[in-house]
């Protein structure tokens, strides 16, 4: 797709499929109360991308890159796996995330995850390497097959976090712990992170 000038989507439903969207350097492409499915690659380059209440849904494994950051609704990974592929494709999900399957995967690599409703962790993976993780409402790691890898990237908790099983794999010389507030950070396991 390629916009160059100011396009609005509402109340819809779009599908992309190794994809991409260009988005004029005067323009703005809004995706408003829209399902947005996505499988293989989708790139997006140029201006702004808008989204307004915009439910994200993985058809299959999506690696998404993008010049900009992207805030959506809901994101629902239907067992399927999401790349952020660079380090300005930031993602910012305003409701609750659960990952309960081992194929349900989301890989930050150097981009931002920031999870603003709860996070509920029964299996599968997260992973970042450089990036920040933010879990704004805390969140649980109760599955014994889950693992939330912050080895390399910074861990932001802005409420109360559970770890009773899985694996929360972290480093004395690669994460980073941000405690936004007073909380209680509970674990089964030792974490390593920077003094």
């Amino acid at each position: 797709m390629d916009a160059q000038q100011s396009v609005s989507f509402q109340s819809s439903s779009s599908e992309w499929k190794d994809s991409q969207i260009i988005v004029g350097a005067a323009a703005v492409l809004n995706f408003e109360v829209n399902q947005f499915q996505t499988q293989g690659t989708l790139t997006k380059t140029g201006g702004d991308l808008s989204w307004d209440n915009v439910s994200w849904n993985l058809l299959g494994d999506t690696s998404y890159t993008s010049n900009s950051p992207a805030e959506i609704n809901t994101l629902a990974l239907n067992n399927k796996q999401l790349t952020l592929g660079s380090s300005d494709s930031d993602l910012t999900v305003s409701d609750n995330v659960t990952l309960d399957a081992s194929s349900e995967k989301i890989l930050t690599g150097a981009a931002d995850l920031i999870l603003q409703g709860g996070f509920v962790m029964q299996d599968g993976l997260v992973s970042s390497t450089t990036g920040l993780v933010s879990l704004d409402k805390g969140g649980e790691q109760s599955g014994g097959s889950g693992t939330l890898d912050v080895s390399g990237s910074t861990l932001k908790l802005g409420d109360d976090f559970s770890k009773t099983a899985g694996t929360l794999t972290t480093t004395i010389d690669g994460t980073t712990l941000e405690l936004a507030e007073n909380l209680t950070l509970t674990s089964d396991t030792s974490l390593d992170v920077k003094p």
